[in-house]
């Protein structure tokens, strides 16, 4: 008997369920929050650091706009009125050739090491000079960037490090740079010590963050294999391209990856970029599962907008091919988030969550752009701030998977308990339905008996009309001959016996060549008179056990065997020959007729390899009928 109390239960357990996981949900935000301001304090930390120990330099620009490059020695000549003094070292592309002079700090003499923040500089040279004399003295010179084979630096490390000996009193820096879109000469000035205890810094964050990603990554494509949901593929493809990204943006790739492959180097920012974009669309389209047509075509364009830039990443260098790249990308960032509230309309609040973690994205990327190009100057270096973002972006992710993952757990307990309701409502039912049942059984024994010779007498007659049934379904009954039902299940049983013996399956299709012109003539009466003959010609001739055969349809014969095709085209031949010399008498009228026919053979794999042969064979009546008919193709 079924426990009623079961779903009071069911009740209590949820219940308890949903107290447990209140508790665990404020041990889960304190863990998100606290490893928020873990991340943003070690990235104000590092910003701080990547100013570097000696932070007293001025900084003046001048750029040679002159059709013919000044020589060095005509640059160390300028008068100071020419340089501009400055406070960022983020500068635009111009169109002559700029100057970056950095007035140190008087120091003792001492070596140095120079760390450049912004590892992508395509190419930079660094002269150190010397100006306490009475004429400027170059004291060391370097050629630097990721236009350059990552052998040829002077530190192999993924930044611009190179060491520079200071001299009594003054030094002065001469830099000049350029890159595709934005030059960022943000450096630091270290001692050796400093700047090895500095690198470790960057080297374990960087490490952290990297191995973070890669166990997302690798989670993701184990919930693929494992669950086979489309989501978490392109969650891993998202994780994997953000990976590149960063280890590109950070040198890392440059120089662990592709150290020789200097094109690669070059395109591998914008490619990266735009798969991190596609992927995470991708990935976002089907966590909403959207069924409105225009939202998905919306996200559709975009997933195949950045596939076609990424193809084209080999026009990096191109400016116009740049500001293309970068505003398709803020337009995705504008635009997806859009479509996520849009879809949240029908109250479904993974939607919402999704549209913060593009919200997060677009300001990252804001960020992160206006950061790299100067429009903004703050505490964090943009590098750092897009790490910031992705951990934000991951949290937000989480969220919406659990939220969605517990939505749905609630709903299925909430089903079970309904279902083990209306369960017991119907064990009642079937209780009192049983005891009717034995109160009625025994009314019903008596008019059973009296019925029961009358059954028997009406399944007397069921049987034998099932009999003529049978006869009625598969046989043809104009001709006699099996019909298609019937010639289809002797196929089956003759194409296993091929596909257990190895035996070839030969298939006949036959027709009576212009028969349509037999009915115009003599009638239809006629032409059903030379259907049967025919047909009991048929019969007569492949009588044997070794054939099938059917009235396929209209004036339209087949047969089936396991005999070898010779033997099969030999009967055929003189089935054939005894339709051309038959003579049918039918209203006052001689007729005379031919008949053509295709044979096909084959050994069975399958069964549904028995379509082929009977197309094979369809085909070569069909050529018998070309040829002029009355032939047998094989």
């Amino acid at each position: 008997m079924f426990n009623l109390k079961t779903p009071r239960i069911l009740s209590t357990n949820v219940a308890l369920s949903v107290i447990t996981n209140s508790i665990w949900r404020y041990w889960v935000i304190a863990i998100v929050f606290g490893s928020i301001f873990l991340l943003l304090y070690s990235v104000l930390f590092l910003s701080e650091q990547a100013k570097g120990e000696f932070k007293d330099s001025q900084y003046f620009t001048f750029v040679d706009d002159s059709n013919v490059a000044m020589p060095f020695e005509s640059i160390l000549q300028l008068n100071n009125d020419k340089w501009s003094k400055t406070e960022t070292l983020s500068f635009q592309p111009t169109a002559g050739k700029r100057w970056l002079k950095v007035e140190m700090p008087p120091q003792p003499p001492q070596s140095v090491l120079l760390h450049f923040a912004d590892p992508l500089i395509d190419l930079m040279t660094i002269k150190v000079v010397d100006h306490n004399g009475e004429q400027p003295k170059l004291m060391a010179e370097f050629t630097l960037g990721d236009s350059l084979p990552f052998k040829e630096r002077t530190l192999k490390l993924p930044y611009f490090v190179v060491p520079v000996k200071l001299a009594t009193g003054n030094t002065t820096l001469y830099i000049s740079a350029s890159s595709k879109l934005t030059v960022n000469l943000a450096f630091g000035v270290w001692s050796k010590k400093g700047f090895i205890e500095f690198y470790d810094h960057i080297t374990t964050f960087l490490g952290v963050i990297f191995g973070y990603i890669m166990a997302l990554f690798c989670y993701s494509f184990m919930m693929f294999a494992t669950a086979r949901k489309k989501e978490y593929l392109w969650y891993g493809l998202y994780l994997g391209s953000f990976l590149l990204h960063s280890m590109t943006l950070t040198g890392f790739g440059f120089q662990y990856l592709w150290p020789q492959a200097i094109g690669l180097q070059t395109i591998m920012g914008g490619a990266t970029i735009s798969l991190t974009f596609m992927c995470l669309v991708k990935f976002t389209q089907i966590a909403i599962a959207s069924n409105r047509t225009l939202y998905n075509l919306i996200f559709d364009s975009q997933v195949y907008l950045h596939s076609i830039l990424s193809l084209l990443s080999i026009y990096t260098l191109n400016t116009y091919f740049l500001r293309f790249h970068l505003i398709a990308v803020l337009l995705s960032a504008f635009l997806v988030p859009i479509v996520c509230m849009l879809t949240s309309s029908g109250g479904r609040k993974t939607s919402r969550f999704f549209a913060l973690v593009w919200f997060v994205f677009l300001m990252t990327s804001l960020l992160t752009i206006a950061g790299r190009i100067g429009l903004i100057t703050w505490k964090l270096e943009p590098l750092y701030s897009l790490f910031f973002g992705f951990h934000v972006q991951t949290l937000l992710i989480g969220a919406a998977l659990v939220y969605e993952y517990r939505e749905n757990f609630l709903r299925t307990l909430e089903l079970k308990e309904t279902a083990l309701l209306e369960k017991g409502k119907t064990v009642k039912a079937k209780d009192e339905i049983l005891k009717l049942q034995q109160d009625a059984q025994l009314k019903l024994e008596h008019q059973v008996k009296a019925q029961t010779m009358q059954l028997e007498g009406a399944l007397s007659d069921l049987s034998s009309a099932s009999s003529e049934l049978k006869i009625m379904r598969n046989f043809d009954a104009l001709t006699g001959l099996p019909n298609r039902l019937a010639f289809e299940e002797a196929v089956k049983k003759l194409g296993s016996m091929s596909i257990d013996t190895g035996k070839a399956l030969c298939v006949v299709v036959l027709d009576i060549d212009h028969f349509k012109k037999v009915n115009d003539t003599y009638g239809h009466l006629a032409g059903d008179e030379c259907l049967r003959m025919f047909s009991a010609l048929l019969k007569e001739t492949f009588k044997t056990d070794d054939y099938a055969s059917c009235r396929f349809g209209g004036e339209e014969f087949t047969l089936a065997s396991l005999l070898p095709i010779e033997k099969v085209e030999h009967e055929v031949n003189a089935f054939r020959k005894s339709v051309d010399n038959m003579v049918i008498v039918t209203g006052g009228h001689d007729i005379t007729f031919t008949t053509s026919a295709g044979i096909a053979s084959k050994c069975l794999l399958a069964q549904s390899d028995s379509r082929q042969i009977f197309a094979s064979a369809d085909e070569k009546l069909y050529l018998a009928k070309q040829k002029g008919r009355n032939l047998v193709i094989a």
